[in-house]
């Protein structure tokens, strides 16, 4: 009788612990997922990370080598601001439509992607040479070796090994082909830019609008915007009288 009795006051017991187990559960998933994006968090907290965001003044003082102009707040480590940069950049590029930014960035992350792999490739070669790790011929597999990697045929494990070498080598001169080409295109369209150059294209905005436009009152993407709607308007003009206008999109 007694069981019967204390049966109804065991399963409210249990039915109360497994709703405060599930409600833990929850609240470490969602701990989890604040720790997951602190650091997204915290970079847009400290740096301007748009070009709508950005004050022209700060995105001139960038490419003449200022990154702190990037920062709103708080420290923050000099290679998340030459991320930023670089993510701002590359909007600035597809915002004015200047090839030049956008084939540098796109050559910038093919050389990430490519050092990545041959990091990797390297890491596992040396491992290899010293003993057999199923990890790393797994990895190795995944970036599209796919040999035997038989440990029980020395020579023919070897060969496999030279040929992923030779292989290597063939990408390190890959990337370094394109690191060439990048800074040839960027170091040119991006790097040389000083703030001269967009004071001289400021003075004829300004100008053509009606008003000084101060570059501390006007966002990166509104500059872009007012550059866009002068270079729609004087390419009629070219056609009509022949009127030059500023010829570099790049600023």
């Amino acid at each position: 009788m007694k069981k019967s009795e204390n049966l109804p006051a065991r399963l409210l017991k249990w039915k109360t612990k497994f709703i405060t187990y599930i409600s833990a559960i929850r609240i470490v998933m969602i701990l989890r997922r604040l720790m997951l994006n602190a650091p997204n968090v915290y970079v847009r907290w400290n740096l301007y990370t748009q070009c709508s965001e950005l004050p022209l003044d700060r995105f001139i003082r960038c490419l003449d080598g200022d990154l702190s102009a990037l920062k709103k707040h708080l420290y923050v480590p000099k290679y998340l601001q030459m991320k930023v940069l670089s993510i701002i950049i590359e909007e600035y590029a597809k915002l004015s439509g200047d090839s030049g930014y956008e084939k540098s960035f796109l050559l910038s992350k093919e050389m990430a992607r490519d050092a990545c792999r041959l990091s990797l490739i390297r890491m596992c070669i040396k491992v290899l040479l010293v003993e057999y790790n199923k990890r790393c011929v797994d990895v190795l597999i995944s970036l599209g070796y796919n040999y035997r990697f038989d440990n029980s045929n020395p020579i023919g494990f070897k060969k496999d090994i030279d040929r992923i070498e030779k292989n290597a080598r063939m990408l390190e001169i890959e990337i370094s082909t394109k690191r060439a080409q990048y800074d040839k295109i960027f170091k040119k369209k991006c790097a040389s830019k000083s703030s001269g150059d967009f004071v001289k294209a400021l003075t004829v905005l300004s100008k053509y609008m009606g008003y000084r436009i101060d570059p501390k009152l006007i966002t990166v993407n509104e500059y872009v915007s007012i550059r866009r709607q002068y270079d729609k308007e004087t390419t009629i003009l070219q056609k009509q009288k022949g009127y030059n206008g500023l010829k570099d999109k790049s600023q």
